[in-house]
């Protein structure tokens, strides 16, 4: 009989959510690694193997190791009883308990879950049944109220201490965002020190947690970017704004806005297809499982996934950034393989979106093919001024990414967006597009850009504005003064403007969404 206990974090992309600065997000990801990272697993974005939680927890429960047939999911410890050792169930749940209450320790405000089992079936089997499981979840502590202040991070806990921030101001901060203070310092040594050294290992796939730093020196290894950093503040990220008409990669220069240099956009994405695929894997892992590694087959489809994930970010940050560039106009905050969360300046975030699911989607077709699994992803994007909240942009991005989920049932590339400033808080003001929708547009769009004057296209929302039976009249009108309209209509094949239906307005309308920031 052996036991297995795995301690999970549970909602990462709510949790690192709480903080509202870039140097709380990156301290938190630092927290999230130094406290889950398993020993042994080479990288140079984490710390040394006996600086690691995991390796004192070990240290102190000598009958228990990590499980080598774990599933590779980060921020998911899984661990076991070793064979052969006399180590009863109890040992095994009490390391990770104790693992649980030192994340909890530091941070009091992220949700874990611990669950074990004790049994003689393969781990295969045991991972394809859950429910068969006892669990318990620890949420984040209660915060008692009345607080004297509040966290000046996060505005959910109360303030514990008072710390100074890199422009020697007075923050007050909660017991959990005091831990992320000082620790973005330790990133960013890390990274740019791990950067010189690293050369031979820039081809790693990145854990969950420490995607900026691989990001970075993959970028960073072309002698065009030799010498780029990343945004220290949202508000930088964006200042960065369009990218100069020499390095549109072809074509017009497209109509921008006044003033753009404020906005960024937060793009929640998350796969479709990947549990029922490693449901298959692991129901035919269990029906094979023999006295070896029952979850091998399953491991390397996930690293397979993680690793066109990743390459797919990289070229995708590739194609919106300038040669020469000094600041990346991309920020990723999680990529856990099936589902990434990034902050991109916000006239480049349509090129960097379409990019992203089109190099992913050339990635992922070999595989589908190969296990008769359609693979898919779907994705949410906010974009907004650059100091709207990031709680609230996760909260809406990911309500905007199950609205693209829920679209196509899970079985295609579709993504759903909104413009905040214009738009306002409702998720649901567009209908979300397939990626095959946006490809057949783009012309449409282009049009609309580059031939089409600001003039022409308000007249073009106020023709639209109109009741049912005035649409069309108007719109015909627009089109006799405005040849540009015209094409514009004949490129969607609106052939007859006085009958123009409620779905082409739609479909204008959407256009104009989206190409007040498509560059």
């Amino acid at each position: 009989m052996t036991t297995y206990a795995t301690v999970g974090l549970q909602r990462i992309q709510t949790y690192l959510a709480r903080s509202r600065s870039l140097w709380g997000r990156r301290g938190a990801s630092e927290e999230l690694v130094q406290l889950t990272a398993l020993p042994e697993k080479s990288s140079p974005d984490r710390p040394a193997d006996t600086e690691l939680t995991v390796t004192k927890i070990l240290g102190c429960h000598p009958g228990v190791e990590i499980n080598p047939e774990g599933l590779d999911i980060d921020g998911v410890v899984s661990l076991c009883s070793k064979p052969g050792a006399a180590t009863d169930a109890k040992q095994v749940v009490e390391a990770a308990t104790a693992l649980a209450a030192k994340i909890r320790e530091r941070l009091p405000g992220v949700t874990i879950k611990i669950s074990h089992i004790q049994s003689d079936k393969s781990y295969a089997e045991l991972s394809r049944n859950l429910d068969s499981w006892s669990s318990m979840t620890w949420y984040p502590l209660a915060t008692e109220f009345p607080a004297a202040r509040l966290c000046d991070e996060c505005r959910l806990d109360p303030a514990a201490g008072i710390f100074k921030d890199h422009d020697d101001k007075e923050l007050r901060l909660c017991n959990d965002c005091s831990s992320h203070h000082g620790a973005e310092d330790r990133w960013r040594k890390r990274t740019l020190t791990s950067h010189s050294k690293a050369d031979d290992r820039t081809g790693d796939i990145p854990t969950r947690f420490t995607t900026e730093g691989w990001l970075l020196r993959r970028l960073r290894a072309a002698p065009e970017y030799e010498g780029l950093t990343f945004s220290e503040h949202f508000e930088d990220l964006g200042q960065l704004g369009a990218l100069q008409p020499d390095n549109t990669r072809g074509g017009n220069q497209l109509r921008g806005r006044t003033h753009e240099g404020n906005h960024t956009a937060l793009i929640f994405a998350d796969g479709n297809g990947m549990g029922a695929l490693f449901n298959d894997l692991l129901t035919n892992a269990a029906d094979h499982a023999g006295d070896g590694d029952s979850t091998k087959d399953v491991r390397e489809v996930s690293k397979t996934i993680k690793k066109g994930t990743s390459e797919a970010l990289l070229e995708a940050t590739k194609q919106i950034l300038a040669s020469g560039e000094k600041v990346c106009p991309v920020v990723p905050h999680i990529n856990g393989g099936d589902d990434v969360l990034v902050s991109v300046t916000a006239p480049r975030a349509w090129r960097f979106l379409r990019s992203f699911l089109d190099i992913l989607k050339g990635s992922l077709t070999e595989l589908s093919e190969k296990h008769g699994q359609p693979l898919s992803m779907s994705a949410g994007m906010v974009i907004c001024k650059a100091e709207y909240p990031f709680a609230n942009q996760v909260e809406l991005a990911e309500v905007l990414m199950r609205n693209a989920k829920s679209a196509v049932h899970g079985k295609d590339w579709s993504f759903a967006w909104l413009d905040v400033t214009h738009d306002g808080l409702d998720p649901n003001t567009h209908d979300p597009w397939t990626l095959d929708r946006l490809s057949r547009c783009e012309k449409a769009l282009r049009h609309l850009r580059s031939d089409m004057t600001a003039h022409g296209e308000t007249a073009l929302v106020r023709a639209l504005a109109g009741d049912r039976d005035s649409r069309g009249t108007l719109l015909d009108h627009l089109t006799c003064r405005m040849p540009e309209v015209k094409t514009l209509l004949r490129l969607l094949h609106v052939s007859d403007p006085k009958g123009i239906t409620d779905e082409q307005t739609t479909l204008i309308n959407d256009l104009i969404s989206i190409g007040r920031w498509w560059r």
